[in-house]
């Protein structure tokens, strides 16, 4: 038998949209797989997978993947787990800054105390940390020395994993593996383009490197971006490419096009820097034929408050001056979503760096034609006459090409998506078979 735990995604990263349909899509495609495999072993009594879902941080609110938070009013649907007690609350409140400030002091008095008991409490302290694996790790200081406990752990059952769809701090009790699928890298090489702490990013980074069994990268250049940082990882490296949980009904003919018709284009990221937004908007400066309706669906970033005023400031001004009509719409549901890449003609989707293609799987597999970063991720998936690439560092270009674009639409000869080569990423099931497949091997 093998069981997989799915590590359930944070309510409060719930702006991470790709993040989720990549959760949605996996649970999904196992579900079905233990469905199918039970159907065809009746005689058994034990089902040859079995799938649960377990909170990252016991106490904290998690999304349930199977179904939408924005789906009905926007409410978020939280899936209740025990609260920490009140004390243990204030307890965290003040010991966890201090813990972020010192946490090497901290550390070294706490493994002072342990080493200071007497022999026969070793035992019991040792059970008692098993059963409460993140407040061991915490203790440690969040380190790497925290890690080794759990990576030299003995009795692990080969058939017992747990998944992670980015990096965290989880720490996997004894019996199970942990298989951390690692997205990009970007703050690594660009932290200042990155939404969240790049320091807190680094940390959990870190730690999920040293306690993955298995590391799944969505994409060879992430894997190979993985290899080059951490040398040591490449035989934990696999990759295995998600699926998209999320898609519309494909078009059966594009929405006609007219020389007096506004240009309708959909951009599908989240308001922070590197989805390029600020240049994309200096492009659409740039265009002076026409108007342009620019819809924008994705959440504003926590820690980029700023610059989601920055762009919306800048939105307003183009609006006056070249009379193009700049829409935000905010985080989405998946229905709203998919309803604004079927009125618009074409998906522009620019960041400056990214580790997947998401939103181009999902606006290829509905038939719309695109226009994107040439970064070396979304050629892995998109042919170069599939789609219209550009810098995303050079609005001149850019605008050009979003001409070009245009131009192709009038004559009804915009290059098409290849729906037969995008087929296989529309499958859940086809990126849950890849996923066990590659727990298989280990």
């Amino acid at each position: 038998m093998t069981e997989i735990r799915l590590l359930a995604f944070e309510l409060e990263n719930g702006s991470r949209r790709g993040i989720f349909q990549v959760l949605k899509a996996l649970m999904l495609g196992l579900e079905a797989e233990a469905t199918d495999q039970a159907s065809t072993d009746q005689a058994s009594t034990d089902r040859p997978l079995r799938l649960s879902l377990v909170p990252p941080v016991p106490g904290r609110p998690f999304l349930d993947p199977l179904r939408d938070p924005l789906a009905s009013g926007g409410e978020s649907v939280t899936v209740a787990t025990k609260p920490p007690k009140p004390l243990v609350r204030r307890i965290k409140a003040v010991l966890l800054p201090l813990d972020r400030l010192v946490p090497l002091p901290l550390s070294r008095g706490l493994l002072a105390l342990a080493l200071a008991l007497p022999a026969g409490c070793w035992r019991w302290l040792g059970r008692w940390l098993a059963r409460r694996p993140s407040l061991a790790y915490w203790a440690l200081g969040n380190t790497v020395l925290a890690s080794l406990p759990v990576v030299a752990s003995a009795g692990r059952r080969p058939g017992r994993w747990t998944v992670a769809l980015s990096p965290s701090l989880y720490v996997p009790p004894a019996g199970e593996r942990l298989a951390t699928v690692i997205h990009d890298l970007i703050p690594l090489d660009y932290p200042r383009h990155h939404g969240e702490e790049a320091g807190e990013w680094q940390r959990r980074l870190d730690h999920s490197l040293a306690c993955s069994d298995l590391l799944l990268a969505v994409s060879e250049g992430t894997a190979d971006r993985l290899r080059r940082y951490r040398p040591g990882c490449s035989p934990r490296v696999r990759v295995v490419r998600p699926s998209v949980s999320e898609q519309g009904q494909p078009r059966l003919q594009a929405p006609p096009l007219r020389s007096t018709d506004s240009l309708r284009l959909c951009c599908i990221g989240s308001l922070e820097p590197r989805k390029n937004l600020h240049g994309l908007l200096e492009a659409l400066a740039l265009v002076h034929r026409g108007v342009i309706d620019l819809d924008v669906a994705g959440a504003e970033a926590d820690e980029a408050s700023g610059y989601a005023d920055q762009i919306r400031a800048r939105a307003v001004e183009i609006e006056e001056r070249q009379g193009h009509r700049l829409r935000f719409h905010g985080r989405v549901s998946a229905e709203r979503k998919q309803a604004l890449l079927a009125e618009a003609h074409a998906l522009v989707y620019v960041p400056l760096m990214e580790g997947g293609a998401l939103p181009i799987l999902e606006a290829q597999l509905q038939g719309l034609p695109t226009l994107v970063s040439d970064l070396a991720v979304f050629r892995e998936l998109v042919a170069a006459d599939r789609a219209y690439f550009c810098p995303p560092d050079d609005p001149q270009v850019m605008a050009a090409t979003i001409e070009r674009l245009w131009d192709d639409l009038l004559k009804g000869v915009a290059r098409q998506p290849d729906g037969d080569a995008l087929a296989p990423y529309a499958s859940p099931r086809r990126y849950a078979r890849a996923l066990l497949a590659a727990l298989a091997r280990g």
